[in-house]
């Protein structure tokens, strides 16, 4: 688990299934796509992870304002 102190954007390199689990336990299951960018405000609790056969690689930029 992490915590994101900053507002934040994630630009996928592969598109891919990947799971993000929050503090609470619940779960997403996020279907990234390549290049398709999304941004998430602080403050998230969470973990990610790769249940899936193929590497998941993103670049993720924290707004430090």
């Amino acid at each position: 688990m992490h915590v994101h102190e900053y507002d934040y954007a994630v630009v996928p390199l592969v598109s891919e299934t990947m799971h993000v689990i929050s503090a609470d336990g619940s779960e997403i299951v996020a279907e990234i796509q390549n290049g398709q960018s999304y941004t998430r405000p602080s403050g998230a609790e969470h973990t990610v992870e790769n249940r899936g056969a193929r590497t998941i690689e993103f670049v993720e930029v924290e707004k430090l304002t």
